[in-house]
């Protein structure tokens, strides 16, 4: 088990990938846990993510005052129990290319019973699509996180559960859904009835280690 900051930066003030490039060089590593990625998002390549494993102990205050400074404003933040760590051997999160999910409940719902469930159809929809993709994923890490804010979820707080998956190539994550492994398996996922967003990071993704 361990914890992770997801944590999402608005760069659009940055004039060009070069400049940002520039500003992630300017972190002071003294401020860095071991494990940290820096990259961007596909689909909106101004939103920076930072994922970084953390001590439940420590604070990210210093870390995160510096990159809101150097990165942008700080729009999302929250914390992840996963198992195993993202950041683990194969280490999805460090890849070129990965795949974020995140599923949103009602916190009244997320009973002990409920995630339990939860986590066991998941499992059973990874079973069934690693029959097509086995060659070309690497690795996957799944958690669930603190009660959080999401407009997904009206009227009370939400936790989220979170998959984290890390592929060779950006052409896999596609092929993957037009696939029957993948046709008989959505339905387990999609009959949660939940809200959920993917997020794809791509390019060079920036592991730096204090």
């Amino acid at each position: 088990m361990a914890i992770i900051q997801i944590m999402q930066f608005d760069s659009s003030s940055i004039s060009s990938e070069v400049a940002l490039e520039v500003k992630i060089q300017q972190i002071s590593q003294h401020h860095l846990p071991e494990h940290v990625t820096i990259s961007t998002k596909w689909q909106e390549p101004h939103i920076v993510q930072v994922v970084v494993e953390r001590d439940a102990a420590s604070s990210l205050d210093p870390l995160t005052q510096e990159l809101d400074t150097l990165l942008g404003k700080l729009t999302n933040s929250f914390h992840v129990d996963v198992n195993p760590s993202p950041f683990t051997s194969p280490s999805p999160a460090t890849v070129d290319y990965v795949e974020y999910v995140t599923t949103f409940f009602p916190v009244s719902k997320a009973t002990p019973e409920f995630r339990e469930s939860i986590v066991t159809d998941f499992m059973r929809f990874n079973e069934i699509v690693l029959t097509e993709c086995k060659e070309y994923r690497i690795g996957i890490s799944i958690g669930w996180s603190e009660e959080l804010d999401a407009p997904e979820i009206q009227g009370e707080k939400a936790v989220a559960f979170f998959a984290t998956t890390g592929w060779k190539t950006l052409a896999e994550m596609d092929r993957l859904m037009q696939t029957e492994a993948f046709a008989k398996a959505q339905p387990i996922v999609m009959g949660w009835g939940a809200p959920f967003k993917m997020v794809r990071i791509w390019g060079c993704s920036e592991q730096v280690s204090g």
